[in-house]
């Protein structure tokens, strides 16, 4: 029987599992891909030198790490920066992590192009706008390159703030008109919409004239009531009209209640 060399880790026994390969020795065992194995001069050997073993474990560790990233592709749509950020927290090993990304990547297991052109689809069909999916990609760190790709037709972008206007324009129906035009621009701005295409949307918005006075009238008699502890007749008048402003209506709108029999000077 042939030896052992001195200060090498002798094989007992190689298994495979799967698509891996499983190297028993006498001080341990490292699993690692069958490809890797195969193709490399550890399938001829008998024992493991440190350098070996070294080489082996690294190898371990990159073939649990893809395993890893497999399993988070098959269940979520991430970006490369996403899964890098995932395997930096689960293996903190940046060398590793780097090595795995671009072994995805160069197998187009993992493919930032294809994530922009499928997220950018779904985002457009919940109905946000360009500069909002603009933001989106760059907060997944993206490259400028990618994100310089994307493409915006007008008419699009018109029909998504529309729909996205119809859908919450009645959630502001018992609010003055004013102040609905404000709440609806600040919510069409913050889906990342054109300033021109909010202005013509919320320029456009028709309220019921007969909501916007009871709203007007209830408003009124709740400054009236506040105010008419500390403050009478004229004075009070002007602290209801300036509350009644500061809240979003119109002077003219305000006047004409007042002329036609609102709230009395006592």
């Amino acid at each position: 029987m042939q030896e052992e060399e001195v200060g090498k880790n002798k094989i007992l026994n190689i298994k495979e599992e799967n698509y891996k390969k499983v190297i028993i020795t006498k001080n341990g065992k490292f699993t690692v891909y069958s490809l890797f194995f195969d193709c490399n001069r550890f399938s001829t050997l008998n024992s493991l030198s440190k350098e070996d073993e070294l080489e082996l474990e690294k190898e371990s560790k990159l073939s649990k790490m893809v395993d890893f990233c497999i399993k988070i592709l098959r269940k979520n749509f991430i970006s490369s920066n996403e899964l890098r950020q995932k395997l930096n927290k689960k293996f903190n090993d940046e060398e590793l992590t780097n090595e795995v990304i671009e072994l995805l990547i160069k197998n187009k297991i993992l493919d930032d192009k294809k994530y922009v052109f499928i997220a950018k689809s779904l985002l457009d069909e919940a109905l946000y706008g360009k500069y909002f999916i603009i933001d989106y990609f760059k907060k997944k760190k993206i490259s400028n390159e990618i994100i310089a790709t994307l493409t915006f037709d007008e008419e699009k972008e018109v029909e998504k703030a529309f729909k996205f206007f119809q859908s919450i324009k009645n959630i502001y129906v018992f609010t003055n008109t004013l102040k609905a035009k404000k709440k609806i621009g600040q919510e069409l701005l913050s889906r990342g919409f054109e300033l021109n295409i909010i202005s013509s949307l919320v320029d456009n918005l028709k309220t019921d004239h007969e909501i916007e006075q009871k709203l007007l009238e209830r408003d009124a008699i709740k400054l009236k009531n506040k105010f008419s502890k500390k403050y009478s007749g004229l004075v009070l008048q002007n602290k209801i009209i300036t509350g009644l402003i500061k809240i979003g209506y119109s002077y003219k709108e305000i006047t004409n209640y007042l002329n036609n029999g609102g709230i009395s000077n006592d």
